[in-house]
């Protein structure tokens, strides 16, 4: 049976194009995040765990789906959460536990001339108990903690996140005031299923680049 060969520049273009036609938001990289802390809502204590997955690139905020800022300058931005799973246990007792789950969040920040403000933190698209958590406050740490200065370095996704200070949580559609002290610590990051296919059609052309070569 004859082989069928393709040209070369056929395999280079099968190498290369997914590359070139994958949307921005496709190349981002997913790192994964877990959290420790706790959370006090009037006279109670809980214990905060759980586990984040942080989009790293910096994105425009607004627009269905957010683009990525291709560059800094005045305006609104926003790091975009994949998807969380939070563990709330009251240190009391009879002990209290909740379950906070989702696919959609997001932290939320206004740059101006010479200064960063407005940052806030939110969680949507909950399931459990709860539907909404706002949060008014994050930090970003370095891995030596000492603090990220947002105004230059917004664009790093930093491998520390403090949410901290006041937020106020959405519980069955009943505003809740709480204060948070929760630890985001960052551990590998996460391959995407769109990454692992551009992955393996990218294979696919090697391996048919060395077949053809060593024809």
């Amino acid at each position: 049976m004859k082989r069928v060969r393709f040209p070369k520049i056929f395999v280079v273009l099968f190498i290369i194009a997914p590359v070139i036609i994958a949307p921005g938001h496709l190349c981002a990289t997913l790192f994964h995040y877990t959290a420790d802390g706790e959370i006090e809502i009037g006279s109670q204590t809980y214990t905060v765990t759980g586990d984040l997955l942080i989009d790293d690139t910096l994105r425009l905020w607004g627009g269905s789906p957010a683009q990525p800022a291709t560059q800094i300058g005045n305006g609104t931005y926003s790091y975009f959460i994949s998807r969380y799973s939070l563990c709330l246990l009251d240190v009391s007792s009879p002990q209290e536990t909740f379950l906070f789950n989702g696919s959609c969040g997001n932290f939320y920040m206004e740059r101006a001339e010479g200064f960063m403000g407005d940052s806030m933190w939110f969680l949507d698209n909950g399931r459990g108990s709860w539907n909404d958590w706002y949060g008014e406050e994050f930090y970003f740490y370095r891995s030596d903690w000492t603090p990220c200065d947002l105004y230059s370095e917004i664009d790093v996704l930093a491998p520390y996140i403090k949410l901290v200070n006041g937020c106020d949580m959405l519980c069955d559609q009943d505003l809740v005031s709480a204060t948070a002290d929760i630890t985001l610590s960052r551990a590998a990051p996460v391959p995407e299923p769109a990454t692992l296919v551009l992955m393996c059609l990218g294979l696919v052309g090697l391996a048919g680049w060395g077949r053809r070569s060593g024809s």
